[in-house]
C-alpha cells in the first residue's frame, strides 16, 4: 500500500545540473540491478507521481493497477510497485538518475522505499496468509476513502485526518495495518544491501510513528 512520509524522494536537497555536465551516481548500477530484480519476479515497477492523498513516496498495488509493463517478459498485468517523483522521464517503467527537469534524486532514498513496498509485495504474496492479507487490504482500502472523503471536502489538516480515522477505524482494524506496515519494512530490509539498513531503519521509526499518529494510535 501506499507509504506516508513528509517529502518526495529526491526533490530536498537536491540540485539542478546541465544536462552537459550530469555525473553519472556509481550507485545507480546497484538501484538498476535491484529493479531488475524485482521486475524478474514478475512483478511491475514503475514511476509514478504522488497522489493528493498523503505526501507519498511510494506504493504497492496488488492488482497492477491500469497500467500494464511494456517490458513485462511475462506478457501479463501482474503487481504492480511504483517510486512517486514530482516529475520522471519517460519510458516510467525504466530506472533513471534525474526527473525530467534534470534534478538528480536521491538514489539510496529511492531504494529504501523501492524495498518496503516490495515487501508489501512479498507479504501479498505468501508471507502474510490471504485470508488476514485480504482483511488489512480491505482496512487500509477503508483509511483510504476516509482521507480521500476529506480531500473531496477541501479538508487536508492533519488533526483532521487523525479524527476522522480514529472514529472510522476500529482498533482491529489499525492493528491490522500496522503489522503490515512493520511486515514489509522487515522484508524489504532483508532485500537491500546492508549499507542501506542504517538508513531503512531510521526511517521505520520515523514513518511508522507518524502513522500510527495520524490513523489516531498513539502519541507522535
Amino acid at each position: 500500500m501506499r507509504e506516508d512520509r513528509e517529502g518526495i524522494a529526491g526533490d530536498p536537497t537536491s540540485t539542478v545540473l546541465p544536462f552537459a555536465c550530469v555525473m553519472s551516481d556509481p550507485f545507480f548500477t546497484t538501484y538498476s540491478a535491484f529493479w531488475r530484480r524485482i521486475e524478474s519476479e514478475k512483478v511491475c515497477v514503475r514511476y509514478d507521481s504522488p497522489s493528493n492523498r498523503y505526501a507519498e513516496v511510494g506504493y504497492f498495488d496488488h492488482k497492477g493497477g491500469n497500467y500494464e509493463n511494456r517490458r513485462a517478459p511475462f506478457g501479463e498485468r501482474g503487481p504492480c510497485v511504483a517510486i512517486c517523483r514530482l516529475s520522471y522521464p519517460e519510458p516510467l517503467d525504466q530506472p533513471s538518475e534525474y526527473r525530467t527537469d534534470g534534478v538528480a534524486v536521491d538514489l539510496r532514498d529511492e531504494m529504501v522505499t523501492l524495498a518496503h513496498e516490495y515487501g508489501h509485495c512479498l507479504s501479498f504474496r505468501g508471507q502474510t496468509p490471504r485470508k488476514e492479507w485480504d482483511a488489512y487490504f480491505a482496512a487500509a482500502s477503508r483509511r483510504d476513502q476516509v482521507v480521500d472523503a476529506r480531500r473531496s471536502a477541501g479538508a487536508s489538516d492533519v488533526e483532521g485526518d487523525r479524527k476522522a480515522l480514529a472514529e472510522a477505524l476500529s482498533d482491529a482494524e489499525k492493528a491490522l495495518i500496522i503489522r503490515e506496515e512493520e511486515l514489509a519494512w522487515r522484508l524489504g530490509r532483508s532485500e537491500l544491501p546492508k549499507e542501506l539498513h542504517p538508513a531503512l531503519d531510521q526511517r521505520v521509526a520515523i514513518v511508522l510513528s507518524k502513522q500510527r499518529y495520524s490513523w489516531g494510535i498513539g502519541p507522535q
